[in-house]
């Protein structure tokens, strides 16, 4: 095998698993940035049943029209922070399917060098390379689910609370006063599991960011220890030059 062919393959592995590394934190962040929206439209949810309920005791149409509209404040506020988790879970979910479609076109790129002629230390680096890579891959495959999952979770509940918002201001049947808090019911457990699963998201995209890390760093050890072969080899080709010391890669 040439000794600048593995070079360059390793060289650009190095890049792309960097980039994804660099993806993969920036997925971390939008993550928390999307609890952070579940969160607040969970608060939203809570104070438009707090309002539902004071409906029940009053009977003045005109006090029982303006906790309507109160309701239905709360439904909007909920529905825009509902929207924008929704809309970070579409923007990490198009993330995750990106890196995984690098790391897969990064493992056939190392599958595909020619180590027939490679020494053992050369094989042992690609090997040891490529296992970082399905890691990888693998922790940004468990990701996904999760991912998907919460998405889809705030998709049902920012539709569920625009049905509540425009159920609180209309002025036909269902009226305000015919609201009840069993109504938030299916849009709590929208929530809830939202929540629920966003935990688990949490833990999966901080192990995906963890392996990562631990590739980014190996591959910029075997790119190194590569350019240390390639150079050695060169020098050996220098006429006049003297035979070589035998090279190694790093040991792991």
């Amino acid at each position: 095998m040439a000794v600048q062919t593995q070079t360059a393959v390793v060289d650009e592995v190095r890049r792309e698993v960097l980039r994804a590394h660099e993806r993969l934190r920036a997925v971390r962040t939008q993550v928390l940035t999307q609890q952070d929206y579940i969160i607040a439209m969970s608060r939203r949810v809570s104070g438009a049943e707090a309002s539902i309920r004071s409906l029940q005791g009053v009977q003045d149409p005109a006090a029982r029209q303006t906790l309507g509209r109160d309701v239905a404040v709360e439904m909007e506020e909920a529905r825009s922070s509902g929207r924008r988790a929704y809309t970070i879970g579409l923007e990490v979910a198009r993330d995750l399917q990106a890196v995984q479609s690098s790391l897969s076109q990064v493992k056939a790129d190392l599958d595909g060098v020619d180590r027939s002629g490679a020494t053992p230390q050369e094989r042992s680096d690609l090997v040891a390379l490529a296992s970082r890579v399905d890691s990888m891959a693998w922790a940004v495959a468990l990701t996904r689910p999760a991912a998907t999952a919460v998405t889809e979770s705030m998709l049902y509940a920012e539709d569920r609370a625009r049905v509540v918002a425009e159920q609180a201001l209309s002025s036909q049947a269902p009226a305000p006063a015919d609201l009840r808090p069993d109504d938030l019911t299916p849009l709590n457990t929208d929530l809830a599991r939202a929540a629920e699963v966003g935990s688990h998201l949490q833990v999966t995209s901080s192990d995906s960011l963890r392996t990562a890390e631990v590739a980014t760093e190996h591959s910029e050890l075997v790119s190194e220890a590569a350019h240390a072969r390639m150079s050695m080899q060169q020098q050996r080709e220098l006429p006049g030059e003297g035979p070589g010391l035998d090279s190694v890669g790093p040991q792991w």
